[in-house]
């Protein structure tokens, strides 16, 4: 096997990789946390090093295995603008032992909203921008009184709210909020 160290600035969008994994993930691995997808035209994908499939050990001096895929994600985006990832690239073999990642997930279906056919359909980015990274800015409606997910409160400050969970829709097809969003204003 091989490890690596790579050094990478954030974009402006973050790393540009998706991962997967992690000790709640109930994989064939578990605690492993394994890159699930490189974005197009962002820093992970135009340093041409790291590849689908690669395992990330470390970021900043961070040990990632042993974490959950929230926590992993965590220590992903509050990491410095310079990143320095310990990567490990199992042999072919090994990686056909793991469950097999989709290089693109397709992109979620296109669906009205709940008013109707004069209701205006849920936008959807193209499949590149289905994972957000940085701060961001959407403009979602309630239907039926509710967002369609839940928070939780991570400390005393009025800035300490997270998304627990998404619940219902909107926020179900959504496809731009995910569970451990920070929400910073309203």
């Amino acid at each position: 096997e091989s490890t690596f160290l790579i050094k990478l600035n954030k974009g402006s969008r973050g790393l540009g990789l998706s991962v997967t994994g992690g000790i709640d993930s109930g994989g064939s691995w578990p605690g492993l946390i394994r890159i699930k997808r490189l974005f197009p035209h962002q820093p992970a994908s135009q340093c041409g090093l790291i590849n689908v499939g690669d395992l990330l050990l470390e970021a900043n001096g961070i040990t990632l295995t042993g974490l959950t895929n929230y926590e992993a994600l965590e220590v992903l985006r509050t990491a410095s603008n310079q990143v320095e990832l310990r990567i490990c690239r199992p042999p072919p073999d090994v990686l056909t032992c793991v469950s097999p990642i989709s290089e693109v997930p397709p992109p979620p279906p296109r669906r009205e909203a709940a008013g109707g056919p004069n209701t205006p359909p849920l936008a959807f980015n193209s499949p590149e921008d289905d994972y957000y990274h940085g701060e961001f800015e959407i403009i979602i409606n309630k239907i039926q009184g509710s967002l369609g997910f839940t928070l939780r409160k991570e400390d005393d400050s009025a800035l300490g709210h997270y998304v627990r969970a998404l619940v219902r829709e909107p926020a179900l097809t959504d496809g731009r909020i995910k569970a451990g969003d920070k929400i910073i204003a309203v």
